[in-house]
């Protein structure tokens, strides 16, 4: 079966690339590795949107990669104050071994707002026992500072964890992305005041499934499914929004990408950029945004 090497990078959405990777490396840590414009005619017909251009800003922390993406013409601005439960939410979380040197850097910041109540949450065992704190970016993305149970912590540097993403159906959305070749590594049920602090909710109940490359477990996906509080939004995001988040996954070679389009029975045509990659823009079953990209 054709699977995905690993989750070679997340690729942001953005107004203003070089503004916000500035909000990143001040408040995060984060390294700008290069930067480019995009003008290939590669680009719109990977989008489905004619005469597309777009601006991309490349962060690294740790190994983990990030791109800050701003396309023309631009989509919606992210929708103000989607909650956790939404179909639309998706946060990106950085794991750190000194929590209060790290929160202490962010707070020393401006333009990033809240949406924890009450400051950093420390979790139940049951629910993991990590410690974390969650806010969104000057352009409204949501990101999550967390560290690991003493008992697990280690003295690793900074670096992105998982994105996380908001489904409807735990079992449909693992289905999905076994396709995918991407195997169960953990989860839990969190449930009380901590979590509604964390999540800025009330009444939270979040089964979170972690899902995991085997050969290249970090950063991983996971999936929170909120049940009965789940949000299904009007209107899907479109790929150049700005809530438009997209998992780039790498497979090994262009007759394995094709062979796993065919299997995921997504019709369209790959696209082949000018660094020679073939890639494929698709949904999930809740509308979250995949690239799948062979080795250039």
């Amino acid at each position: 079966m054709s699977a995905v090497l690993r989750l070679d990078r997340i690729v942001r959405i953005c107004r203003a690339p070089l503004v916000l990777a500035a909000f990143y490396e001040n408040a995060l840590g984060f390294t700008c590795s290069g930067g480019r414009a995009l003008m290939e005619p590669a680009l719109a017909a990977l989008l489905g949107v004619p005469h597309a251009r777009g601006e991309v800003v490349n962060l690294r922390l740790g190994d983990q990669a990030l791109d800050l993406l701003r396309i023309e013409p631009a989509g919606r601005a992210y929708p103000a104050n989607v909650p956790g439960p939404d179909a639309l939410f998706q946060h990106i979380a950085i794991e750190v071994s000194a929590f209060s040197r790290n929160l202490a850097r962010l707070t020393s910041q401006s333009g990033w707002t809240p949406i924890s109540n009450g400051g950093p949450q420390t979790l139940p065992p049951a629910s993991g026992g990590v410690t974390a704190f969650k806010f969104r970016d000057p352009e409204g993305h949501p990101l999550e500072l967390i560290t690991p149970a003493p008992s697990e912590a280690q003295a690793a540097g900074s670096g992105i964890s998982h994105s996380a993403i908001c489904v409807e159906a735990t079992l449909r959305s693992i289905a999905f992305y076994e396709q995918l070749g991407l195997a169960r590594t953990g989860g839990s049920v969190n449930t009380g005041p901590e979590q509604d602090r964390l999540d800025g909710i009330h009444g939270a109940h979040v089964a979170v499934t972690a899902l995991g490359a085997p050969d290249h477990p970090t950063p991983h996906l996971e999936l929170l499914c909120y049940g009965e509080q789940f949000v299904r939004p009007q209107s899907r995001s479109q790929p150049n929004d700005i809530a438009a988040d997209w998992l780039v996954f790498t497979v090994g070679n262009d007759t394995q990408l094709r062979q796993l389009l065919q299997q995921l029975r997504v019709n369209s045509e790959p696209v082949r950029f000018a660094d020679g990659s073939l890639r494929s823009l698709l949904r999930d079953p809740d509308g979250h945004w995949l690239c799948l990209e062979s080795a250039a």
